[in-house]
């Protein structure tokens, strides 16, 4: 019987975790169907991203160079605050 048991929370936590990902992709499917819902999709991204935004900002020129590079390779657009982050003038050191 214990090992029934057991095997039992087993699957549960797998039918859990199938259910959070599904419900979390149908939610950015009905969210993509509203401009206020990409509006939401593309702020949850900005935090999603946001400790690598915060580094972008205070990095030295040549990072930022390499970043718009790899960026320009991966045919990748950045966000709005990276964008504000790449424009900011890097403090070199004296």
């Amino acid at each position: 019987m214990r090992g029934n048991r057991h095997e039992r929370r087993g699957y549960d936590h797998e039918v859990e975790e199938a259910v959070k990902a599904r419900a979390k992709a149908l939610e950015g499917d009905i969210l993509g169907q509203s401009d206020l819902g990409r509006q939401v999709l593309a702020l949850r991204e900005e935090k999603d991203n946001l400790l690598d935004t915060v580094w972008l900002a205070t990095s030295s020129s040549q990072i930022k160079e390499l970043w718009e590079q790899v960026n320009s390779l991966l045919e990748l657009k950045p966000t709005a605050l990276e964008e504000k982050a790449l424009s900011i003038t890097p403090v070199e050191p004296e």
